[in-house]
């Protein structure tokens, strides 16, 4: 199938659908080889800063703040562990994904 034709048909699956109603971006989740070597690249050459991440997290990974987003790192060794995640949500923590704000969760469900 053509580039083009995907498009139009990928767009075709959103288009009844209404736009969530989000607000700003909150984080980017990235899974790396090396949280250490990572955290380094992210302080010192684009000015992120650590902040807290909460101590349940038992994984290693880092979370980073700047520029009004957070960046979360998790080790790639460690996101091969099987996270504990709710089947209905189909949402794994531990992968690469973006996380938006929302003014209501249960709208955007």
């Amino acid at each position: 199938m053509a580039r083009s034709a995907r498009r139009i048909e990928s767009a075709k699956l959103y288009e009844d659908v209404p736009a969530m109603p989000l607000m700003p971006l909150n984080h980017i989740s990235r899974l790396c080889k090396s949280v250490d070597a990572s955290v380094q690249f992210y302080v010192k050459a684009l000015g992120f800063v650590l902040v807290h991440r909460p101590p349940e997290l038992d994984f290693n990974g880092a979370w980073l703040f700047n520029y009004g987003v957070g960046i979360h790192l998790v080790q790639r060794d460690d996101a091969r562990k099987k996270p504990n995640v709710n089947p209905d949500d189909n949402l794994d923590p531990m992968d690469n994904h973006i996380s938006f704000q929302v003014r209501s969760y249960l709208r955007c469900r």
